[in-house]
């Protein structure tokens, strides 16, 4: 919305491009406006963590972050701390820290 009606030069485009965005995830992104149901596979699940994030679909990104913390393990939970805190997901964030020594978190 603050795209489109703030000073940005996308509110007078009308075709707004989003390289960051990658199709797979635009579409299950529409998929879950309109009907409140997504697909959260793990192939794609940070991709889509991150486009809900950019959009402000905090609850899809809650979901994705529920779904990154049932992945969980030793080899991954460092990373997934730190890709967390990128996006700003406390769900994940603080799944992954539980999931670490003390000494690491």
């Amino acid at each position: 919305m603050a795209m489109f009606n703030g000073n940005f030069p996308e509110s007078d485009q009308a075709e707004i491009e989003l390289p960051e965005i990658e199709t797979h995830c635009l579409q299950l992104v529409v998929d879950f406006i309109y009907t409140g149901l997504c697909e959260i596979g793990d192939d794609w699940v940070q991709q889509l963590l991150q486009t809900a994030s950019f959009l402000q679909l905090d609850h899809l990104a809650d979901m994705c972050g529920e779904h990154m913390g049932e992945l969980l393990d030793p080899e991954n939970c460092l990373g997934f701390k730190h890709f967390a805190e990128k996006q700003n997901n406390q769900f994940l964030l603080e799944m992954s820290k539980d999931y670490l020594p003390t000494t690491l978190a």
